[in-house]
């Protein structure tokens, strides 16, 4: 899969309102992560090459793990299955997860976070899909280049977050997303083969 898919409206209207106000519920728990790719230590350990850094801000993210390797790890993974029905061929599911990014003062609509891929451990194909349970201005950014690519990026799509929207591609395709510059930028993570 070389191709970004993107799919709107890929469930309901009343499906796309019951996740973002489940996402925004006092019940709904975060855990504080303090970057969103690479830590310091990870950039100086793993030699992160120069071109992931250029216009890059590491910033904060909370999450909310609905499936991991191990099974479900959310008693909310149930309002999150509609999303997955809708994707064809799903043998095996890596993780699931919710993000939470929040404005920060060193973004702005230039800047991205870190070019990443979810899994470097994965040595078979995989997809990973990008729902959006909001309308912010943080845009995805996927690139042409693959994980193990060390040299300049160049960006294959550029996709605004907005309620409602899916998007697939190639797991090992380069990605980074942007934090809002108002409000919160809400996306479930979805990685499978």
């Amino acid at each position: 899969m070389n191709d970004v898919i993107i799919i709107d409206d890929v469930v309901n209207t009343e499906i796309q309102q019951s996740l973002e106000k489940l996402c925004v519920s006092d019940g709904f728990g975060w855990i504080f992560n303090p970057v969103t790719a690479y830590s310091e230590h990870h950039i100086k350990e793993h030699g992160i090459p120069e071109s992931f850094l250029e216009n890059s801000v590491d910033t904060p993210l909370f999450t909310h793990l609905l499936w991991s390797e191990y099974g479900r790890n959310s008693h909310y993974f149930n309002n999150f299955v509609p999303i997955l029905d809708t994707i064809p061929n799903i043998n095996h599911l890596h993780r699931v997860k919710v993000n939470l990014t929040l404005p920060h003062k060193d973004v702005t609509p230039k800047t991205r976070s870190f070019p990443h891929v979810d899994y470097r451990n994965i040595d078979r194909d995989f997809t990973t899909g990008i729902y959006y349970i909001n309308d912010s201005d943080g845009d995805t950014y996927i690139f042409n280049e693959y994980f193990d690519h060390t040299g300049p990026l160049t960006v294959k799509q550029r996709i605004t977050p907005k309620r409602g929207r899916l998007i697939l591609f190639n797991g090992k395709l380069l990605h980074s997303g942007n934090n809002p510059t108002h409000g919160v930028r809400l996306i479930a993570n979805i990685n499978f083969t």
